[in-house]
């Protein structure tokens, strides 16, 4: 394996081995040398902390499976879609945004995406005019994460192959646009605030666990109606979530047919006992016929009386399910 650490200089050898990582220890302006654009053995490519100009009109990276574009920055909206169009293989593509530069929008069109990570963080600067987002085309994907801590306005379209999804956007996130797209995902991670106009969100049929951040659990009654076939639920605070939204849920009228049928497993972490919370738990005791744990972990800091008080009342909840096991840490 070969790694090629490329600082004022610049000097970039494209080799014959498998990966190669372009970094710039100073954000600096970089005019990267014209063969690497067109670099036939190339298979993995990072580039970290630099300012990107001069992109050739020609590029072509025929093996090139692997991209990581880490605090990058880039001088126009162009770039990034001209360096993708010439990856016809790429799989896995990284994307870490710390300053937006003079770029509104990033676009990424590659039909044969596999894995795609986006972090797009707090700017020191914002572009006047439209909101800051991407333009995602990519209808291979098998996984997805997308955090975000500012306000993200995106462009999707259906991701029929989705198996993994992890979404953590701030309010007013376009939530709504993005979960419709998420629709045949298996596993799914979320972290945001529903607005008023977020319904409806698509059915996951194929969903079979969930983890909701608690602060987001007002998604609650409308999610398990919408996920007929979900086994595992999870309810805990997603790293770093600065929402601290109190949890609003109000019982509705019928039971959702994941109660009745599929859901197995229920797990909340950092459990503080609110009366919120307990309604949850108690509704879900209460109505899941095949349940077969219910584990409850205290956060860390509840003391020993307010433990027993909540096991107390917990575990005196009549249960649908006989096979179930409660559990209370």
């Amino acid at each position: 394996m070969s790694q090629l650490l490329v600082n004022a200089s610049l000097n970039v050898v494209c080799a014959n081995f498998v990966f190669t990582i372009i970094h710039s220890v100073q954000r600096r302006k970089i005019r990267l040398p014209g063969s690497l654009y067109t670099c036939q053995t190339l298979v993995s490519l990072t580039l970290f902390s630099a300012v990107i100009v001069d992109v050739p009109l020609t590029i072509c990276f025929p093996s090139l499976k692997t991209l990581r574009l880490r605090r990058v920055e880039f001088s126009n909206d162009e770039i990034v879609p001209r360096i993708l169009s010439g990856c016809p293989v790429l799989e896995d593509l990284t994307v870490v945004r710390e300053h937006n530069g003079s770029v509104k929008n990033i676009t990424i069109m590659v039909p044969s995406l596999l894995r795609l990570t986006v972090l797009d963080f707090k700017f020191a600067y914002k572009v006047p005019g439209n909101d800051v987002g991407f333009v995602i085309k990519a209808p291979s994907l098998k996984s997805l994460t997308v955090v975000s801590q500012v306000s993200w306005v995106c462009s999707l379209v259906n991701m029929p192959n989705l198996v993994k999804a992890n979404v953590k956007l701030p309010p007013p996130g376009d939530s709504k646009k993005l979960l419709e797209c998420l629709t045949s995902a298996r596993h799914l991670s979320l972290c945001t605030i529903p607005s008023p106009f977020s319904y409806p969100i698509g059915v996951f049929y194929h969903l079979v666990s969930l983890v909701l951040c608690t602060c987001c659990s007002v998604w609650f009654c409308l999610i398990l109606r919408q996920t007929p076939k979900i086994r595992v639920l999870r309810f805990q605070p997603i790293q770093k979530c600065c929402h601290h939204i109190q949890i609003q849920w109000e019982q509705s009228s019928s039971v959702p047919q994941c109660l009745i049928s599929s859901l197995e497993t229920v797990e909340w972490i950092d459990y503080q006992g609110r009366d919120s919370e307990k309604k949850v738990v108690m509704y879900l005791l209460e109505n899941s016929g095949q349940l077969k744990k219910m584990a409850i972990k205290a956060l860390p800091s509840t003391n020993l009386e307010k433990r027993y008080k909540i096991l107390q009342e917990l575990s005196s909840t009549q249960r649908s399910s006989k096979k179930c096991q409660f559990s209370f840490t």
